[in-house]
């Protein structure tokens, strides 16, 4: 079961899912919206768009997500460093609207 825009969906376990994709928001070729159709025309159950350090587009994706009809998971893939080195997380669920994120 996931929540995707206040609902929840079921999906079966072999359904095909995309957990970390990228827009040209980041270091992606696809634009958003075609990003999502792609989704929707190849049947997806969910994906999520993990554009590197964007909380500030995740509200313009539910929408167009929305639009289509389509469960799209709130994600972000952040940049930290650990060990003198860069680490990439998959950050998925949080608020999109908690103000620290936005500011950080």
């Amino acid at each position: 079961m996931i929540r995707s825009y206040g609902s929840e969906v079921s999906i079966s376990a072999d359904s095909p899912i995309d957990l970390q994709t990228h827009t040209v928001l980041s270091d992606g070729k696809w634009q958003p919206e075609s990003l999502l159709d792609y989704f929707v025309r190849e049947g997806f159950a969910t994906a999520a768009i993990t554009d590197h350090d964007r909380v500030d587009t995740i509200a313009k994706m539910q929408k167009l997500a929305q639009e289509r009809d389509f469960p799209l998971l709130v994600a972000t893939e952040m940049t930290t460093r650990w060990n003198d080195g860069i680490v990439d997380i998959l950050c998925f669920g949080f608020d999109q609207n908690l103000t620290p994120l936005h500011d950080f």
